[in-house]
C-alpha cells in the first residue's frame, strides 16, 4: 500500500490494535543506496507515490508510550538482484552465493541501511482501559 503520509494510517492501526497485538509494517529507506536511483526513475512515472523515509522517523513512532519496537529487519544492502543485459548480468550470477552471504552479514549488523527496512512493534497492555482510552485519544490529537 503506497500512501502520500503513511502516519494517520500507522495511528489508526495502533488504535485498533488489541493490547499485546503486534504490528508489522515497511518503509523504504533513504539512507539506502539505491535510493536517489529510485527516485530518479520514479520521478518520470506520472501520479506515483513512493516516500523514502529515514528510519528515525518510524522509530519516533513506534518508541511512543504505550508501544515497544520489538525488531528491525532489512532485505538487503549490496545487491537483491542483479542487472540482466542479453548473456550478461552484473553481478554475474555465480558471484551472488558470496555475495548473498556477505549481504546478509551486513543486513543482519546494519538493518537500518537496507532499502526495504521492516518494523515488528506490538502494543502494550494499559494498567486501566480507561487511562489507555484517553492516552490514545491525546495521541491521535498531538499528532
Amino acid at each position: 500500500m503506497r500512501l502520500c503520509d503513511e502516519f494517520p494510517a500507522l495511528k489508526e492501526v495502533v488504535r485498533v490494535l488489541r493490547p499485546g497485538g503486534v504490528m508489522v509494517c515497511s518503509m523504504n529507506n533513504a539512507l539506502s543506496q539505491f535510493s536517489l536511483p529510485v527516485r530518479l526513475k520514479n520521478s518520470l512515472k506520472e501520479g506515483f507515490i513512493q516516500n523514502l523515509r529515514l528510519p528515525r522517523t518510524y522509530f519516533r513512532h513506534f518508541r511512543h508510550p504505550g508501544r515497544r519496537l520489538l525488531q528491525l529487519q532489512g532485505d538487503g544492502i549490496l545487491a537483491s538482484i542483479s542487472l540482466q543485459v542479453g548473456p550478461y548480468s552484473f553481478p554475474p550470477s555465480r558471484a551472488f552465493s558470496t555475495l548473498g552471504a556477505l549481504d546478509q552479514w551486513a543486513v543482519r549488523r546494519f538493518a537500518w541501511l537496507a532499502y526495504e527496512v521492516w518494523f515488528k512493534s506490538v502494543k502494550l497492555p494499559c494498567p486501566q482501559a480507561v487511562e489507555c482510552d484517553i492516552a490514545s485519544t491525546n495521541v491521535l490529537k498531538a499528532g
